[in-house]
């Protein structure tokens, strides 16, 4: 399959430099011209699985993944910051971060429930727990999902 994705002009191969000597792919400009479409099926696939259930196990590393699916191309400028448990992500001018930054202008707390519907549904519910610049946090939320977000 990766072959034929580099055939296609999808991915391309580069071998590491010693100590690591490894082969990995990287999608080409063409590839990351799927990312669109490949978020698009994720939001769809999300939506028709639901939000998690109280006890699920989420992976770590979910919260900088899905904030970067859903939110990524079309944030606003700022620095934005949200956290589920230990999970955080942060948006800055667009790149999303696995970390906490320096003076967030907002700072969103909520369990993976109100995540996922701020995610997916574009909705800031009750359990979300909004510090700092909420016009922000909405801009944000409207790019994502469209007017009639929040």
């Amino acid at each position: 399959r990766l072959r034929e994705l580099e055939d296609g002009g999808i991915v391309a191969r580069r071998r590491l430099p010693p100590p690591a000597a490894s082969t990995v792919y990287e999608l080409t400009d063409l590839g990351q011209g799927l990312a669109p479409v490949l978020a698009a099926l994720a939001q769809w696939g999300a939506r028709s699985l639901g939000p998690p259930s109280p006890d699920a196990e989420l992976e770590p590393g979910w919260l900088p993944r899905a904030v970067r699916t859903v939110m990524a191309e079309t944030a606003p400028p700022g620095i934005f910051e949200l956290r589920v448990g230990d999970e955080v992500a942060s948006i800055v001018d667009g790149d999303v971060r696995s970390s906490g930054v320096d003076q967030p202008s907002v700072v969103v707390r909520c369990g993976p429930i109100g995540m996922y519907h701020l995610l997916i549904d574009g909705a800031i519910g009750p359990d979300v727990e909004v510090e700092g610049d909420r016009v922000a946090l909405e801009q944000l939320v409207t790019a994502a999902h469209g007017p009639g977000a929040t």
